[in-house]
């Protein structure tokens, strides 16, 4: 009878031990964020390139893909890299399109006016205090006006071709 129970006990045990890796492991894959959303620039009607290197974030493989948002180093929550210079990398939760150009290293202009544009539709609050959506497309346009038609903004297939590529961080 004893011999009975220390087996049974046992077996509990293990399939506890089971059960609270698997949700353990399941919540930090459920905490890890990565999406894409795009992004272009006008300034006085000149289409902005942000694809140089001093734009791009290098330290792409340094990413505990299983780290929590609120722990991350600043540029790891949002950036670019590939060298593609409109399509934005998110990492984290409530990542703001300020942070993205903070961390991208983009300087816009403040004496300018801005005309500002989200996913086909003229957006008349702050951008900059928005968070980043999977798959949105913004375009801010400052001084100058320019004519926006839909071939104008990063288009969802266009970001889906820009996540298939590999960040350089697979074995």
């Amino acid at each position: 009878m004893k011999r009975v129970l220390f087996i049974f006990i046992i077996i509990v045990s293990l399939v506890g031990i089971v059960f609270l890796y698997q949700k353990s492991h399941s919540q930090h894959d459920e905490s890890h964020v990565h999406y894409h959303a795009g992004f272009v620039v006008y300034i006085d009607g000149v289409k902005q390139d942000y694809s140089a290197s001093q734009h791009m974030h290098v330290d792409m493989c340094s990413i505990d893909r299983k780290q929590q948002s609120n722990t991350m180093q600043k540029a790891d929550r949002a950036h670019l890299h590939n060298n593609i210079g409109d399509v934005a990398h998110i990492h984290a939760t409530a990542v703001t399109w300020r942070e993205l150009f903070e961390n991208a290293h983009i300087s816009l202009p403040t004496d300018k006016s801005l005309i500002t544009y989200q996913n086909g539709e003229e957006f008349n609050r702050n951008i900059f205090n928005t968070v980043i959506s999977p798959y949105e497309s913004i375009i801010l346009v400052y001084g100058e006006p320019i004519e926006i038609t839909p071939e104008s903004f990063i288009s969802k297939t266009y970001i889906e071709e820009v996540e298939k590529q590999p960040s350089g961080c697979e074995k």
